[in-house]
């Protein structure tokens, strides 16, 4: 009897261990070479809230390819979360942990376009597509889409979409340019049911010709007039 009670106490303290346990795939996307200021960042990377942490760098030309690669190799190793890189962004080293603690399905950092006016990689929908969100707060917002530089992703929400998770497609514009491949997978993933979210703390490094980061965007912020197209 007491062996019983021992062996059921035992798989049931099994069951919570297991249950706690959480497991990540870090995607990083690259075409053959990686900036200094990305790997620097890997190497601070704070993975500790993970019990199993994988490093996957996906070498390739065609992003769409590359980002559904890495969501079948997260899927195949039994991860709970999927975290995209790229290879020209720099993350700050509490970027995982800050975002798995929002416990959203979709949350995302905050970086900038290598591009002048250097505009935020966050977006609202309109009638015409997507705009990028100029002034945001400070904190946890919820947007419609993101860029996939620091994107965390938990794997359920693959498990409930059909592919291809990441495409570029001619039927929603952005300016009039095909839409991205990381706008439409958010907007398959909101189709779906899932809202999509930005930690506008989580501020990361966009390597261009400089490290482009929320200080440049604001110095220029002030200069120009953005187009509102809603």
């Amino acid at each position: 009897m007491e062996e019983s009670v021992l062996l059921r106490f035992v798989n049931y303290l099994t069951h919570l261990i297991f249950q706690s346990v959480m497991r990540v795939l870090v995607g990083v996307l690259h075409n053959g070479a990686i900036t200094t200021p990305c790997v620097q960042s890997l190497l601070t990377l704070d993975l500790s809230d993970f019990e199993q942490r994988i490093i996957q760098f996906e070498k390739g030309t065609i992003v769409h390819f590359q980002r559904n690669n890495v969501v079948k190799k997260a899927l195949d190793a039994g991860v709970d979360y999927l975290f995209f890189v790229d290879s020209d962004v720099a993350v700050p080293s509490n970027a995982v942990k800050k975002l798995v603690a929002h416990g959203k399905h979709i949350v995302s950092g905050l970086y900038f376009s290598k591009i002048p006016p250097f505009t935020p990689q966050i977006y609202s929908k309109n009638k015409l597509g997507f705009k990028p969100i100029i002034d945001y707060e400070e904190g946890l917002i919820k947007v419609d889409a993101v860029g996939s530089g620091c994107l965390l992703v938990k794997t359920s929400v693959f498990k409930n979409l059909k592919k291809p998770f990441f495409a570029f497609s001619d039927k929603i514009v952005r300016g009039g340019q095909p839409l991205s491949e990381d706008m439409y997978f958010c907007n398959k993933a909101r189709e779906a049911g899932f809202d999509v979210y930005c930690d506008t703390t989580v501020k990361c490094a966009h390597v261009g010709t400089t490290l482009i980061t929320e200080e440049a965007f604001k110095r220029l912020k002030n200069k120009i007039v953005f187009q509102n197209n809603a």
